[in-house]
């Protein structure tokens, strides 16, 4: 087995794709559930504190995706 491929549909009816290239372990596949949990987790942070101004948290998302 060279690669793992995963199919999700959001709730939002978006489709996610990941795709591991190579062959699975179980840390390879315990990163990105990781990965996805902490941001998921971020984001409704984000939400939920409602100091935020919407424009505000755009621009704080274009900040993290400039420093990835």
């Amino acid at each position: 087995m060279n690669s793992l491929q995963f199919s999700q549909t959001f709730p939002s009816g978006a489709p996610a794709v990941p795709t591991q290239p190579q062959p699975p372990t179980r840390a390879s596949m315990r990163a990105p559930d990781q990965a996805h949990s902490q941001r998921l987790h971020e984001s409704q942070r984000e939400l939920c504190t409602g100091e935020s101004e919407p424009g505000d948290i755009e621009y704080a998302s274009w900040l993290q995706a400039l420093r990835a």
